[in-house]
C-alpha cells in the first residue's frame, strides 16, 4: 500500500473513534494513550508506525516500567516463556531497557487496509498490556520469580485454554508447563555461571599490570594495545558478547576497531606461541571462577 493511504485510512480510523493521538508526520507515528483500571502500570502507551515503503504497520505497546536496572535477566526468561505461548506478537526489553509488546500489520502486495482490521490491531494492544503487565512489573521490582508468575498466567490462560474441553489438554498444557519451566531453570543456571566482561578486564589487567582506568581510555600506546584487544577476544569468545556490548564496556569504542582487535589477536596466536600460551593462561584463570 501507499504510506499516504495508509496514514489517511489510519487517521479516518482514529478520528471516528474519537481517540486523542498526535501524528509525527517526518516518521508516519501515530501516538495514542490507553488507560488501564485494573493493571499496576495505570496506561499504556501506544505507537503506530507505518513502514516508509508501505509495507507493515508496526504497533508498539509500552506498559511504562521505566527502564529496568535489576531483575532483568529473571524478566527475561519470563518474556520468553510468554512469547512461547503467544500466537501473535512479541515482548521484549529494548535498547533502553524499557519493556515493550510489539505487533505486525503486513500490508504487502494488494493488501487493503480496514476498519476491521485496524480495530483489531489498535484495541488488542492494551488489552495484552493490560493482561501481562502485572506480572512483567512483580519479576522487574523482584517481588515474584518467573516461576511463580508464568505458572499464575498460564494457569489462569483462556487463550491456552481452548482445548481445555478435551480429555488430554491436561496432559498438554502440563507437558508444555514443565518445558518452559525446565527451560527457565537451564537458562538461569546458563546466566549465573557465564562469564563476564568484568572478570576478562580484571583478569587481563592483573597479568599485564596495568590500571582497568587505563583499557578503558583512549590511550593508544603500546602498554595498552594488546591487553584491550586480548580483552575483547575474550569478550567475544568467552562471554559470546557482541561487538556493540564490548565496544561499551571499553569505553565506547568503534565496532571496527573490535572486530580488527579480535581479528588481530586471532591470527597473532597462530604464529606467536609466547601469545598463545598467554591466552591459555589468562583463560584458565577467568575459568576458575565459574
Amino acid at each position: 500500500m501507499l504510506v499516504e493511504n495508509i496514514v489517511q485510512t489510519i487517521t479516518e480510523y482514529l478520528d471516528k473513534e474519537e481517540l486523542h493521538y498526535e501524528y509525527i508526520e517526518d516518521i508516519h507515528r501515530f501516538d495514542l494513550c490507553f488507560k488501564l483500571d485494573d493493571s499496576v502500570t495505570c496506561k499504556t502507551d501506544i505507537r503506530l508506525l507505518v513502514d516508509e515503503e508501505g509495507s507493515d504497520c508496526l504497533i508498539v505497546g509500552s506498559p511504562n516500567l521505566g527502564a529496568i536496572s535489576k531483575n532483568k535477566t529473571e524478566l527475561i526468561m519470563l518474556l520468553f516463556a510468554i512469547n512461547s505461548q503467544a500466537s501473535r506478537g512479541i515482548w521484549q526489553i529494548d535498547e533502553d531497557n524499557e519493556v515493550r509488546y510489539i505487533r505486525t500489520l503486513p500490508l504487502e502486495g494488494d493488501a487493503v487496509l480496514t476498519d476491521e482490521m485496524l480495530e483489531t490491531f489498535i484495541y488488542s494492544v492494551p488489552q495484552i498490556v493490560d493482561r501481562y503487565a502485572d506480572s512483567i512489573a512483580a519479576v522487574s521490582m523482584g517481588l515474584s520469580t518467573s516461576e511463580k508468575e508464568l505458572e499464575s498466567l498460564y494457569n489462569e490462560s483462556e487463550d491456552v485454554a481452548e482445548t481445555s474441553y478435551n480429555e488430554s489438554s491436561d496432559t498438554r498444557e502440563s507437558d508444555a508447563m514443565e518445558g518452559i519451566l525446565l527451560w527457565i531453570n537451564d537458562q538461569r543456571k546458563a546466566y549465573t555461571n557465564r562469564v563476564t566482561a568484568e572478570t576478562i578486564i580484571k583478569k587481563v589487567c592483573d597479568k599485564y599490570g596495568i590500571s582497568e582506568e587505563k583499557i578503558r581510555s583512549n590511550n593508544r600506546n603500546s602498554e595498552t594495545l594488546l591487553p584491550r584487544r586480548l580483552i575483547m577476544y575474550f569478550c567475544s569468545e568467552l562471554a559470546d558478547m557482541s561487538l556493540e556490548e564490548i565496544s561499551c564496556v571499553l569505553g565506547k569504542r568503534n565496532h571496527t576497531t573490535v572486530m580488527n582487535g579480535i581479528n588481530r589477536i586471532k591470527e597473532q596466536k597462530k604464529s606467536d606461541s609466547e601469545l598463545s600460551n598467554s591466552i591459555e593462561e589468562i583463560e584458565r584463570e577467568i575459568r576458575q571462577n565459574y
